[in-house]
């Protein structure tokens, strides 16, 4: 048993590895290629030892495989990206941004820490917030990841973490937002803890929450003796064992049904002739659109991570900030034609099953997106199932409304 464990935690890691390798490549690739304007040092890990005793200026330190070493003092920011990374620096005056796939933070910053990887840890004590990534954030047959907040660890002010395994083994003088599969408090929480554990959320016996828990699992918290939540205050929510692309309470998506309904009665009577173009494509070329939609969708993908890279190396470098906003005016552009392309796909569903039904060939758009949205929301809400749908449907929407913008280009040019 401990040997399948062990080759269990090898494969989470090397899974963990090439999940972040990208981004690690992207940002090294950034560093070399541009020429910081502001005050800021940049060495590999062979040349740390050569640094002074006390760096005036931002210290970058990039490596393609291991950073390993212990800083001295830092009136800037610490700027780390390699696959291991293992600092333990006496004084950070500023912040500490941080990516690799094994990552630990040590000793002392007055600002803030932000962390993205796979294996993370730390016993730092921060002055300000702490935020980790830590990917995947799913388990998945042994493949997850792991952030752990180790005995020592101090957070001056707010916690959000986000991975599959979570430990808070330190002490938080702030509020704590964490969202995992097994997610474990053993520390100090001062203001209010706020956790999503789709597998099971654990109160150690050392574990005191001065302000409210809101958790929300499939499961009632396992709370040791010992462990106290000091206000009183527990707030269960109850969610579905399995996990979808977004883990949402059946009121939030009858909600969200309400809300796609409302706009989608906009689009039928403001866009009635290219609603039912675009259905007509779904109708007729069911297969390309999905094809087109799938292939659309792999680009999303790309295209979210080209994104997340630029926005990980403006926290580095300023100057690069400058292409964010573009970037995610694009990014949000794809995220309403999605959210459309589903309440199309609505329409196209209520209009196939009334059509059945009634034998005639066309019914009212507004019956159609009603039917459609009712049929798919509880189709959503099976584990698994619901995922599988949900993506499909966006693929398709997407590929119906990539087809018809290239019929409409291509007959006005």
């Amino acid at each position: 048993m401990q040997s399948i464990s062990r080759k269990k935690d090898q494969l989470a890691s090397c899974v963990g590895n090439y999940g972040v390798r990208f981004l690690i490549w992207t940002v090294l690739a950034l560093i070399i290629l541009t020429n910081p304007a502001h005050a800021s040092i940049s060495v590999s890990s062979e040349a740390i030892d050569t640094l002074p005793d006390k760096i005036y200026d931002d210290l970058i330190i990039a490596d393609r495989f291991e950073i390993s070493a212990k800083l001295n003092e830092i009136s800037g920011d610490l700027i780390l990206s390699s696959e291991k990374i293992n600092i333990n620096a006496r004084l950070v005056n500023g912040n500490i941004n941080s990516i690799g796939a094994q990552v630990f933070i040590g000793g002392r910053i007055i600002q803030s820490v932000r962390i993205y990887g796979n294996q993370i840890s730390t016993d730092a004590r921060i002055g300000r917030n702490l935020a980790v990534a830590s990917f995947p954030a799913s388990d998945f047959m042994g493949l997850g990841s792991k952030i752990e907040l180790l005995n020592d660890c101090f957070v001056g002010k707010d916690a959000d973490l986000y991975g599959s395994e979570i430990i808070v083994g330190g002490d938080i003088d702030g509020n704590l937002k964490a969202f995992g599969d097994v997610v474990t408090l053993g520390g100090e929480i001062t203001g209010d803890a706020e956790v999503t554990a789709h597998k099971q959320l654990i109160l150690l016996p050392s574990c005191r929450i001065s302000g409210k828990l809101h958790y929300k699992s499939p499961y009632t918290a396992r709370i040791e003796e010992g462990a106290q939540v000091l206000s009183g205050e527990v707030e269960h929510t109850r969610i579905s064992k399995g996990r979808g692309l977004v883990d949402i309470p059946f009121n939030w998506r009858i909600i969200l049904a309400v809300a796609a309904f409302l706009t989608g009665l906009i689009i039928v009577f403001g866009c009635k002739n290219i609603v039912k173009f675009i259905v007509e494509i779904m109708a007729f070329r069911f297969g390309q659109a999905l094809g087109i939609g799938f292939i659309s969708s792999l680009g999303t993908i790309l295209y979210t991570i080209l994104f997340l890279t630029t926005f990980m190396f403006a926290l580095f470098y300023k100057a690069v900030f400058v292409l964010v906003p573009p970037l995610l005016i694009v990014l949000i552009a794809i995220a309403v034609a999605f959210y459309l392309s589903m309440i199309l796909v609505a329409i196209f569903t209520g209009r196939l099953i009334i059509t059945r039904i009634t034998g005639k060939s066309e019914c009212s758009p507004g019956r159609a997106l009603l039917l459609g949205l009712i049929v798919l929301t509880g189709l959503y809400m099976i584990p698994y199932i619901g995922t599988v749908l949900e993506v499909m449907t966006a693929m398709l929407g997407f590929g119906a409304i990539a087809i018809g913008c290239y019929r409409k280009f291509r007959k006005a040019g």
